[in-house]
C-alpha cells in the first residue's frame, strides 16, 4: 500500500474541466454549525428539568454551542460530522432559595451514542442544602436524561439533512480556491466569488505585458494575475496594525503524530487537497495551498515545539506573523497549544476559521485524530 502523499500520479483524480462532481464521488464539505446552534437554542429555550412541589429547574438560556458540525459526501454518501461543546445556563428554585447552574457537554462527538453524551452539572448559587436536593432530583427525576435527550432529538434532526450538499458546477481557479480556503472562506462563499470573477473578466482583464490590481480595503479581494494583494490596514505610522490569536485544539493521537503531520509535505499534501512545499529545518522554507500560505521554520522539537515565519499572500508585502505550536501530552492524547502573533487586525476571524476547519479538522478527518480514536 502506498504512504500517504506517496501515491503513483497516474492514479490520482484530477478535477473536470466543467467542475462537475460527479454522483458526489469526491469529498465535498457544507458548515452546518450556525444551523445546530440555532435548533440547539430552539429546543433548549424554558426547558422545565426538575418541577416538584417547592422545587423547579430549567434552563435559562444557552451560553454557547462551539465546535464543528458539517454535512460531508465521498462516492455518493452522505456523512454527518460533529464536534461539539454546548453549554447551558440553569435557573431554579427549592423551597424559595434561588439557585443557580451550568449544564455542560464538552465533546459531543459523532462517534458517540448520541443519547450517552457525557455531561458535566455544576451549581453555582444556592444553599448546600438546596444544591444537593436540586442534584439529587436532576438524577432521581429524570432532568439529567430530559437535557441528553434533547440534544439527541436535535442530532437526529440533523442526521436527516440529506440535500444539503450541491454539486460544484463552476470550476474555481486553484490561485483563487486556495487562498480563500487558505482564510477560512467557506466553499459557497468560495463558489460565489468565481461567479463574480467570472462575469466581470471582460472588463477587468489586464494587458499580457502588465500586472496590475486595483486598491481594495477588502483582505479577501482576489487578484487573478498575482499572488500578493495591497489592504491599507495601516496605522498612522504606515504599520500593520496587528492582533495576537491564541487557541488549544485537541487531537486522539501522540505529539509525535501531529507535529509530523505538520512538517511531512506529503501528509500536508494530502489533508489539504493541494500542492506544498516543505523544507522542515530551520531555516527552510514552506508553502502551503498553491503556494498562498507561505513562510519559514525558525524552531523544530519533535513533538514538542514549532515554531515559523508565517503569512498568506494576501496580507500586505512583506508582512509575516510568528506562529508557536507547543505540544502537550495527556491522557485523552495531545494538546497543541497555538499562538500566533502580529496578525493583521482584520484577519482574526479569518485566521481561527482557517487552522480550525482548513487544517486541524482535515487532519482529524484523515489520520483519525479525532475523539473517538485512540492510540494508546
Amino acid at each position: 500500500m502506498a504512504k500517504v502523499g506517496e501515491g503513483d500520479l497516474r492514479w490520482i483524480v484530477h478535477e473536470r474541466q466543467d467542475g462537475t462532481n460527479v454522483n458526489n464521488w469526491h469529498w465535498t464539505e457544507k458548515n452546518c454549525l450556525p444551523w445546530v446552534q440555532g435548533k440547539v437554542e430552539q429546543a433548549y429555550k424554558g426547558a422545565r428539568l426538575v418541577e416538584a412541589g417547592e422545587m423547579m429547574l430549567e434552563v435559562k438560556e444557552v451560553s454557547h454551542v462551539k465546535g464543528e458540525a458539517s454535512i460531508n459526501t465521498r462516492k455518493g454518501k452522505i456523512i454527518h460530522i460533529y464536534e461539539l461543546d454546548i453549554k447551558l445556563k440553569l435557573k431554579g428554585t427549592v423551597q424559595g432559595d434561588d439557585v443557580e447552574g451550568t449544564f455542560t457537554f464538552p465533546e459531543v462527538s459523532f462517534e458517540q451514542d448520541d443519547d450517552d453524551q457525557e455531561f458535566d452539572l455544576n451549581f453555582t448559587k444556592g444553599s448546600s442544602k438546596s444544591i444537593s436536593s436540586i442534584k439529587d432530583s436532576m438524577y432521581s427525576r429524570g432532568g439529567n436524561k430530559k437535557v441528553q435527550s434533547i440534544l439527541a432529538s436535535v442530532l437526529k434532526d440533523f442526521k436527516t439533512l440529506k440535500g444539503e450538499i450541491k454539486e460544484v458546477k463552476e470550476v474555481v481557479p486553484l490561485t483563487a480556491a486556495a487562498e480563500l480556503i487558505g482564510k477560512g472562506v467557506a466553499l459557497e462563499r468560495v463558489q460565489d466569488s468565481a461567479k463574480s470573477s467570472s462575469s466581470n473578466t471582460d472588463s477587468s482583464k489586464p494587458s499580457s505585458t502588465t500586472t496590475t490590481s486595483q486598491p481594495s480595503n477588502s483582505s479577501t479581494t482576489i487578484a487573478s494575475n498575482t499572488s500578493e494583494t495591497i489592504n491599507s490596514n495601516k496605522d498612522s505610522t504606515g504599520k500593520v496594525k496587528t492582533r495576537t490569536f491564541k487557541e488549544d485544539f485537541k487531537f486522539r493521537g501522540k505529539p509525535m503524530d501531529i507535529y509530523d503531520a505538520l512538517t511531512n509535505q506529503g501528509k500536508i499534501e494530502a489533508f489539504t487537497g493541494s500542492s506544498a512545499k516543505i523544507s522542515a529545518e530551520v531555516g527552510g522554507y514552506f508553502e502551503i495551498y498553491g503556494g498562498h500560505i507561505t513562510g519559514k521554520f525558525l524552531q523544530l522539537m519533535p513533538g514538542e515545539k514549532l515554531v515559523q515565519d508565517w503569512r498568506m499572500a494576501s496580507w500586505p508585502l512583506g508582512h509575516f506573523s510568528r506562529v508557536t505550536m507547543t505540544f502537550e501530552e495527556n491522557k485523552d492524547g495531545c494538546v497543541l497549544h497555538l499562538t500566533q502573533e502580529g496578525v493583521p487586525d482584520e484577519e482574526m476571524e479569518n485566521i481561527k476559521q482557517a487552522w480550525s476547519n482548513n487544517v486541524f479538522e482535515r487532519m482529524k478527518r484523515l489520520f483519525g485524530f479525532s475523539f473517538g480514536y485512540n492510540p494508546f
